[in-house]
């Protein structure tokens, strides 16, 4: 850890998508898991594979209402 990256996540799934990698991080302390994105030459430098243990440090994250309705949800309202 240092002072920028101390949350503890392991890397469940890697998708290498066009010019990034998507990450899917767990840890214990998350609801749902983060889906990271990650530049190839990042990835490679990091050695990321799954079931690895780090420290992550958001850059920048976007979080959705939990409250906004599914297409079912929405079917059903028309």
């Amino acid at each position: 850890p240092s002072a920028e990256s101390h949350l503890p996540v392991t890397i469940t799934a890697i998708s290498p998508v066009g010019a990034e990698v998507r990450v899917e991080l767990e840890a214990d302390w998350l609801a749902k898991p983060w889906l990271a994105t990650v530049r190839h030459a990042d990835f490679e430098r990091l050695h990321m594979r799954r079931g690895q243990r780090l420290f992550a440090h958001p850059r920048q994250w976007h979080r959705f209402k939990e409250d906004a309705k599914t297409p079912e949800q929405q079917a059903r309202v028309a």
